[in-house]
């Protein structure tokens, strides 16, 4: 979960800066009114998304079996 963490922050952070330092960057555009700093925007949703689903699906699996142990053995 630490590395996945790591890099969730590192692509926020890259997010931040290239809003904050390229803006020319960000503001080229793709497709119609969608730009570069719309489409990562979006992806930043979408990561999220995706990582919470993981984590969700990693806990089910992983980590509610051992709470279930260790509630049962200390009932």
């Amino acid at each position: 979960m630490f590395p996945v963490t790591l890099l969730f922050f590192g692509w926020y952070l890259g997010f931040v800066v290239l809003a904050a330092y390229f803006g020319e960057f960000m503001s080229h555009r793709l497709v119609g009114f969608i730009n570069v700093g719309l489409v990562l925007g979006v992806l930043q949703f979408v990561s999220t998304l995706l990582i919470t689903l993981w984590y969700r699906r990693f806990a089910k699996r992983r980590i509610d079996p051992k709470v279930a142990a260790l509630r049962e053995a200390h009932s």
